[in-house]
């Protein structure tokens, strides 16, 4: 009776693995035999011209071709970083990036509208500015970045933004300055529709705005709000 028994165990056993087997090999077979519209697609998507700007930029930024760019994904800008470069791209913008600035700061020598897409802290040198606006009609945005100098009480003569004589048409808006040894922003002579608006300055060496005309006729058309 307990042979039987053992016997009849063992045979529910060998069926149920058997069962098992045959329905496993029979599901590997089943996605072969799916009509080929029905399989998952490997579709990866397409990049737009807008989306092709923005790796090119992560590219030159990271200063590598292409084929090494995954030895680098820790220095990869985040997503919001990469919404501020396509945003700015978008509005034919020019991006400046804490790597624009040596320590004798930028310069902006041709009009247009300059967006910041980093925060920058800055090793200034004696006498420099982070940003010197060397020609007429252009818009600094700060984007609500900061640029602060890391060496303030070391160096003497520092500005935060320098709008050069006899410049015009020049507005400065939307982030910080900071730690600036001796102004935030300065004109150096006769700026004339100068706009600095959004602006916060902090703990500047010798003050915040400083504009000294060198004529009666001087500044002529200079608005601030919200600093």
């Amino acid at each position: 009776m307990i042979r039987f028994f053992c016997g009849r165990f063992l045979s529910v056993i060998f069926s149920l693995v058997f069962l098992i087997a045959s329905f496993l090999l029979q599901a590997a077979d089943w996605s072969a035999d799916l009509p080929t519209h029905t399989r998952p697609n490997m579709y990866r998507g397409l990049f737009t011209p807008l989306a092709g700007e923005g790796i090119k930029q992560l590219i030159l930024r990271l200063g590598d071709t292409a084929n090494q760019i995954e030895t680098k994904i820790p220095n990869l800008p985040d997503l919001s970083e990469l919404i501020e470069i396509q945003a700015a791209e978008a509005h034919c913008s020019t991006i400046l990036y804490a790597s624009d600035f040596g320590t004798s700061g930028t310069v902006i020598d041709q009009p247009g509208y300059y967006i910041l897409c980093d925060d920058v802290a800055w090793i200034a040198s004696d006498g420099s500015s982070a940003i010197t606006t060397a020609t007429n009609h252009v818009t600094i945005d700060l984007n609500n970045h900061a640029i602060y100098q890391t060496n303030k009480g070391f160096v003497s003569n520092v500005n935060g933004i320098t709008i050069n004589q006899g410049i015009h048409d020049v507005t400065i808006k939307n982030g910080t300055l900071s730690d600036l040894t001796t102004y935030g922003i300065t004109g150096t002579g006769d700026n004339k529709n100068i706009t600095i608006e959004n602006v916060l300055i902090e703990n500047p060496g010798d003050g915040g705005i400083n504009f000294n005309p060198v004529s009666a006729s001087g500044c002529i058309g200079l608005t601030i709000s919200s600093c």
